[in-house]
């Protein structure tokens, strides 16, 4: 993969020269997951600079990694810039943090951390009004002082500390459409496979001439996630971040996400996935999932791992074969068949796919066996049955009685077959024609799950229930006071999943989840009022007022999001989705991508309609903007919806924040996506059945598009 910087490093002419130059022999390379780096077993002491970012971390990581496993007598001396001391002191201590990991996981080879300063003000003084000697290989106009007060710094402490090499790491900028706040020094132009950034006299950067994908994909490859976390690619201050004053001891400012740092670091994770050679899971290693028939690990994972009419308990299924196997290939790096929707998306680079949501907790797990301890289990969903009181368009019969009662008396006939209708013709959700496995867990053998938890499991942190509807089923309420005697219940995520439309008692509810540490609904909206009914078969008004009567009753202590699952009729919608979305205050507006039937893919949207859909996008950002001047204008006014964080000088609406990023998530996906034309067609053919068995109109209810003929066609805007 990276044949071309290993001929880089061995070719002939450029060792005759550095040795002619430099007096000195040319580091050997050892290779690290396919990147050559420089490294030598006859070094015995070398430095590293230490940022407590993810790139320099990693380096250390790895220079302490090959010094133990090849029992090599070296010592590295690590030093931390301190920067931005005023604006940003929390810097030093993540870097500290750092250091104390990388000290417990390879003791007695990491050399206390020492630290040099950088003053503030000289930090964007333009390295060419200094204009300083005997710096080579840099060019003055892209470059500020703090570049040069650095390398000054790294050339005493080589000389302090007698130094074979100082390592550092520093990568190209990722290839942006913008990067204009990027240190321009990084930009591939200046790069351009230039041996010298890489290796200098007492200067080693292995990652000089790549990006960050590679970087961030080693931290799943050497599977420290725990240790990525500690890092820090922020560089928004005290200011940017609405922080009057920060303490040593303080928890760390949430990275702001905007940066142009924050910004490279999501891409690196993003498009991480080329690198991959170990894919550490959170749910493979710590969940259990109850779906229809069977159990998996995470509710986007479709093999059947065990099949509930064997094994129910969660000691029994743990930890069996097809568990273990599945652990095992994620962890060797392979994709498991049932783990495709989190493939598609990291192949796409469209997002955070559900395997990157949780950092993974391998404190328990035997790499070898593929077995995990019991404190090891961290989440389970159980979903009782398909007792439903909607037929949403993109749900399926497996998932929604409501389906199986409108298509009671319907046939699948040539044109579902043709057009590929798995809904229709009853494939979805199924994995062959003879897979009649059904969604059903007993009150009594949901208590006998969660009697297993509770003796058996003490880490559990977070239990999700799904449906079908929740508040439709009898099983919910007796088994959530059950699970409330669990010993960790206390600190437990309660999460449940609702088009919280049906009929129920919010006082007992409230009550409920008081006895878990973070009770959330996840409410499954995927429409504004105009197509509502259309495409949730349910009612906006009683919507808007379980809501109102569930927030009376809990007085907040309830976290209640809104998700909307994206597809193409959400797109034909958006607008009005996001609209109403923000009137309802919720914490948070979640998006999530309809993969499958690819017929609702809202990829599919740009085939004809991509220039109208962008235009679409920017209006609801618009839309988003006014909303958010209108609370501005009146803070202690909408201070009190429960999106509401920060003060009143320093405002800030979380479900307005996450609308911005769950809007940027459609269109990122969209774009990146490539789906076959052919399905268009398909879901011309699905509105027009579904329309027919549902008893309703897709004219009298999508707006901006209507179904003429054979066509769906855009009207002018209203």
């Amino acid at each position: 993969m990276f044949e071309h910087l290993t001929e880089l490093y061995n070719n002939k002419e450029l060792k005759d020269k550095w040795i002619w130059k430099h007096k000195d022999f040319l580091p050997p390379t050892v290779i690290v997951n396919d990147l050559p780096i420089h490294f030598s077993s006859a070094f015995k002491r070398i430095g590293i600079s230490m940022s407590g970012g993810a790139d320099s971390t990693l380096l250390a990581y790895i220079l302490l990694k090959l010094i133990t496993e090849n029992k090599i007598d070296c010592k590295l001396y690590p030093f931390h810039m301190v920067r931005f001391a005023d604006t940003k002191p929390w810097l030093e201590y993540i870097a500290r943090d750092v250091w104390n990991w990388l000290d417990k996981k390879f003791p007695g080879i990491l050399q206390p951390l020492e630290y040099g300063f950088i003053p503030s003000d000289l930090e964007t003084l333009p390295l060419s009004v200094v204009n300083p000697k005997n710096f080579e290989n840099v060019d003055f106009t892209r470059c500020n002082t703090d570049v040069l007060i650095t390398q000054r710094f790294k050339e005493y402490f080589v000389k302090k500390h007698n130094l074979r090499f100082v390592y550092s790491g520093t990568t190209t900028n990722p290839p942006f459409d913008n990067n204009l706040n990027a240190p321009q020094f990084r930009e591939a132009d200046q790069t351009n496979l230039n041996p010298e950034l890489v290796i200098a006299p007492a200067m080693i950067n292995p990652f000089a001439l790549i990006t960050k994908d590679w970087v961030m994909a080693q931290y799943e490859n050497f599977q420290i996630p725990e240790l990525l976390n500690l890092t820090r690619s922020c560089e928004a201050d005290s200011l940017q971040l609405d922080i009057h004053k920060w303490n040593p001891g303080r928890v760390y400012p949430k990275p702001c996400g905007e940066c142009f740092f924050c910004k490279e670091r999501d891409w690196g994770i993003v498009n991480s996935s080329k690198y991959v050679k170990s894919r550490p899971c959170y749910y493979a290693l710590g969940g259990l999932n109850y779906k229809n028939g069977y159990v998996t690990s995470c509710p986007t994972q479709s093999d059947k791992l065990s099949i509930l009419k064997d094994s129910y308990l969660p000691s029994e299924v743990f930890n069996s074969k097809n568990f273990l196997q599945h652990r095992l290939d994620l962890l060797s790096g392979k994709w498991p068949k049932g783990c495709d929707m989190c493939k598609h998306v990291e192949e796409a680079g469209a997002g955070l796919s559900m395997r990157k949501e949780e950092i993974p907790v391998l404190s328990h797990y035997n790499k070898e066996t593929g077995t995990n301890g019991f404190e090891g289990l961290r989440t389970v969903e159980i979903r009782f049955s398909h007792s439903c009181n909607m037929a949403c368009l993109h749900c399926s019969q497996v998932f929604s009685s409501g389906w199986l009662s409108k298509l009671k008396r319907y046939e699948p006939d040539e044109i579902d077959r043709k057009y590929e209708l798995i809904q229709l013709t009853g494939e979805m959700h199924r994995q062959s024609p003879d897979d009649d496995l059904t969604i059903s867990i007993s009150t009594e053998r949901a208590l006998e799950i969660v009697e297993d938890l509770n003796a058996n499991f003490p880490n559990l942190e977070r239990v999700d229930f799904a449906g079908g509807e929740v508040l439709y089923q009898k099983q919910f309420f007796p088994t959530l006071e059950r699970l409330a005697q669990h010993p960790n219940a206390s600190n437990m995520m309660i999460m449940f999943h609702s088009n919280f439309n049906a009929d129920f008692d919010p006082i007992r509810l409230s009550k409920l989840l008081a006895n878990f540490g973070k009770p959330m609904i996840q409410m499954s909206i995927d429409s504004g009022p105009n197509m509502y009914s259309y495409f949730r078969d349910g009612n906006w008004e009683k919507l808007v007022e379980n809501i109102k009567s569930f927030r009376t009753a809990d007085n907040g202590k309830t976290e209640m999001n809104l998700v909307c699952t994206t597809g193409t009729y959400q797109i034909m919608e958006i607008e009005d989705i996001f609209k109403s979305f923000l009137q309802l205050d919720a914490n948070h507006i979640q998006a999530s991508i309809i993969f499958t039937p690819k017929y609702l893919n809202p990829a599919l949207m740009k085939f004809l309609y991509a220039h109208e859909i962008k235009n679409d996008f920017k209006k609801v950002k618009i839309i988003i903007d006014k909303e958010h001047e209108k609370r501005l204008a009146d803070v202690p006014k909408y201070k009190k919806l429960q999106s509401f964080k920060g003060t009143v000088k320093f405002p800030v609406w979380t479900d307005i924040e996450t609308a911005y990023k769950s809007l940027q998530d459609i269109e990122n996906y969209i774009w990146k996506t490539d789906i076959d034309e052919k399905y268009w067609h398909s879901f011309i053919q699905y509105v027009k059945k579904t329309d027919v068995i549902w008893k309703q109109s897709f004219n009298n209810s999508i707006k901006k598009y209507k179904l003429i003929k054979d066509k769906i066609v855009r009207v002018k805007d209203v």
